[in-house]
């Protein structure tokens, strides 16, 4: 039968290592949050690697018309490239609002790149073809 260690808080540790367990416990989920999920049309799509994804960080605001142009744009390009995109209401941060509030919307994939004001049709998929060659590395 195995001995129980007393703990300092006058209990019993069931074992010495089971901290380890709840460690590995918590590595299980952090992986689980790295599967890639395309989510658009009410539907989720996996995608075999990460690497894959593109984040784009869609900076934006209420009642700002070219926003709600750059958001259509997205959600169709979603469609044709594996995109990830986490909008964020410069409204809800002042800092992001001094440094946004001329410029929204703001299309940025941190060290990809960055579109900003009337965004084009063209000019977006130009970068996203160049951000998925450089996510797949060099054929």
């Amino acid at each position: 039968m195995r001995e129980k260690t007393k703990s300092g808080n006058g209990g019993t540790n069931r074992h010495p290592l089971n901290h380890l367990k709840n460690q590995r416990k918590a590595k299980i989920i952090t992986i689980l949050d790295f599967i890639p999920m395309i989510h658009y049309d009410g539907t989720q799509k996996e995608v075999s690697s990460s690497l894959m994804s593109i984040l784009i960080k869609f900076y934006t605001k209420p009642k700002c018309s070219l926003c709600d142009k750059a958001r259509k744009l997205l959600n169709r390009l979603k469609e044709q490239y594996p995109l990830n995109v986490e909008e964020v209401n410069i409204l809800d941060d002042p800092a992001l609002y001094e440094r946004y509030k001329y410029e929204i919307p703001v299309l940025l994939s941190p060290n990809l790149f960055q579109l900003q004001g009337r965004i084009e049709a063209e000019e977006l998929r130009r970068e996203l073809e160049r951000a998925s060659s450089q996510k797949m590395g060099p054929s």
